[in-house]
């Protein structure tokens, strides 16, 4: 990355919390290691632009995120909403949510150049752009009778099982749940449907296996 480069990572977890929290941020301490090893990360203009509020919810690992934002140097856009990237001039629009309040974690002479135009509207040039995009489930289930009013395959969160069509079971990505998709969460899925399903098949009932929204992912902070 040349000297004077900035790098713009946006997270839409709060327009989309069945995103998951935590992979993105990952990549994104190792990428802010690897600047530091190269000796460029003083030359880089990092950006952390979020919709949300906050850098994750849970108030632990948030004080902990924070340290590596100021350990970094990391320029912290809470309340930003990406609405609109121009590629070819390689700048990046956003939405400022949140006019009345400014969390922003800015660093001296951050020279990111950074330009505040009407309706709250943002605009920053960037010379590399990591996005992590809305996500839905596949369009053959989205525009099927099979999902709930967010999107999602409507299944029981306990039993993981179809809320209207009983010889329906769902898990991992697609299913609707208040949980993050993680492998971890399949891996706790998985015996509850094979319990079910098993029973079903074989004496036409569901067994008692439950479902209790368990998911886990390692947060690399560098």
């Amino acid at each position: 990355m040349p000297k004077g480069a900035t790098w713009i990572r946006d997270y839409t977890t709060a327009f989309n919390p069945e995103n998951n929290a935590v992979a993105t941020k990952s990549s994104g301490n190792l990428t802010y290691d690897y600047f530091r090893k190269q000796g460029i990360l003083k030359k880089t203009n990092v950006i952390f632009a979020t919709p949300g509020s906050v850098i994750f919810g849970v108030k632990p690992i948030r004080d902990t995120l924070m340290k590596v934002i100021g350990r970094y140097g990391i320029n912290f856009k809470p309340f930003y909403a990406p609405i609109k990237i121009d590629a070819e001039h390689k700048v990046a629009y956003f939405k400022h949510v949140a006019p009345d309040e400014n969390k922003c974690v800015l660093n001296e002479d951050n020279g990111i150049a950074e330009e505040f135009t009407e309706g709250n509207i943002i605009k920053i040039p960037f010379d590399m752009l990591h996005l992590a995009p809305p996500q839905a489930a596949p369009k053959f289930v989205r525009e099927s009778s099979l999902v709930n009013e967010t999107g999602w395959l409507d299944v029981d969160t306990n039993s993981l099982q179809h809320n209207r069509y009983t010889n329906i079971f769902g898990l991992g990505d697609v299913a609707g749940l208040p949980t993050a998709k993680t492998g971890a969460a399949v891996r706790k899925q998985v015996p509850v449907v094979v319990d079910h399903l098993s029973l079903l098949i074989a004496q036409n009932r569901i067994g008692t296996r439950s479902y209790n929204g368990y998911s886990s992912c390692t947060l690399v902070t560098g």
